[in-house]
């Protein structure tokens, strides 16, 4: 039954008392969803609707209902279909935690999601397995048109995270999505400062990854703090762009009002003493230029070790610096490393002793 593509033919077969229209296959799927999964079953789903004894919210063994299967079909038609049934539960969910609107959501299905939202009983916020709302997930993959569409809705929360921690935002500005960033920036509430599972905002993960565009939508906000430092390790957007080398970015946000070029992390390090660890003379001298000379610098192996014993966290990146002979600060050694806060054997090696 679930082969005939015929409406005609599958008329004439469920005129018969003994068919059952809502008998499964192996994989639990019903003439239903199986219509509803193909190109062009619209006529097919639209018979089997007129049937008062079809389970419209039967899901197959992964989870699909026909309303899913439509969308990931493309096939328009047969979701308007299934969506005029007052009975339809447009918010079943799939064995990942998706529902038919995050399908489309996550596949860019724009005409799919905006006749999702003409249902009044429709979850904007609902979120799968991981955390992922609609919103995020067309965040995540950049479909700005379907992230435009939604937030058109007041109903949509824009700051919701996922279990990572990561908002819209987050997402948008980690893979670099340029027009989903403007389009999400535009949306009043929408959170600038929020930081992630890993202690980074927005700013910083755009300054990290060299991104300008994205750093120069976002410091056209008035509510962004160009000064706040990364949770694990206090650095601020400018500390990443003197130590990842980025130019360009370092001019951009020293361009800012209200920038601290001298804001120190928690080892006592500016964006000055990076771009001198990494020898990025150009930025060097535009930071010399603005935080002014800070003459001989200073020794960092006391300040790390004596702070060292004050940090009550389980894991800090930890930028380990070693003086040399010469008279000014030069590197001789530079070491990124994860480790216990309280393991005082891993610091015995570099001379700490806690």
């Amino acid at each position: 039954m679930q082969g005939l593509t015929s409406p005609k033919v599958l008329q004439l077969l469920m005129s018969s008392d003994k068919i059952d229209v809502n008998a499964p296959d192996n994989l639990g799927v019903t003439p239903l969803i199986a219509a509803a999964s193909v190109q062009d079953g619209s006529s097919i789903v639209r018979l089997l609707l007129s049937y008062k004894q079809v389970k419209i919210n039967y899901s197959s063994k992964s989870g699909y209902t026909a309303l899913i299967a439509s969308v990931l079909a493309r096939e328009y038609k047969s979701t308007a279909a299934l969506l005029e049934r007052p009975d339809l539960n447009v918010n079943l969910q799939d064995v990942a935690g998706e529902s038919a609107l995050s399908a489309a959501c996550r596949r860019g299905r724009l005409a799919h999601v905006k006749l999702f939202m003409t249902r009044a009983d429709v979850d904007l916020n609902l979120a799968n397995n991981r955390g992922r709302t609609p919103l995020i997930l067309a965040s995540i993959n950049g479909h700005y048109q379907v992230i435009d569409a939604l937030l058109k809705s007041p109903k949509v929360d824009a700051n919701k995270v996922d279990l990572e921690g990561k908002s819209a935002l987050v997402w948008a500005v980690a893979n670099d999505h340029r027009m989903t960033v403007h389009v999400l920036l535009n949306k009043e509430n929408v959170s600038l400062n929020e930081v992630d599972a890993n202690g980074l905002t927005p700013l910083l993960i755009a300054a990290r990854k060299g991104s300008l565009e994205v750093v120069r939508s976002l410091l056209r906000h008035r509510r962004i703090k160009v000064n706040q430092g990364a949770g694990r390790t206090g650095d601020t957007a400018l500390h990443f762009a003197a130590f990842f080398g980025h130019t360009a970015m370092a001019r951009i946000l020293l361009r800012k009002s209200g920038v601290k070029a001298k804001v120190e992390n928690l080892l006592g390090l500016t964006a000055m003493d990076y771009a001198h660890l990494k020898q990025k003379w150009t930025i060097f001298q535009h930071l010399r230029r603005i935080a002014g000379p800070r003459g001989t610098y200073r020794h960092k192996l006391s300040y790390v070790e004596r702070h060292f014993r004050e940090f009550n966290c389980g894991f800090m990146y930890v930028l380990f610096l070693q003086r040399s002979v010469m008279e000014n600060f030069c590197l001789e050694k530079e070491e990124t490393i994860y480790m216990d806060a309280f393991n005082c054997s891993s610091w015995a090696k570099y001379g700490i002793l806690c």
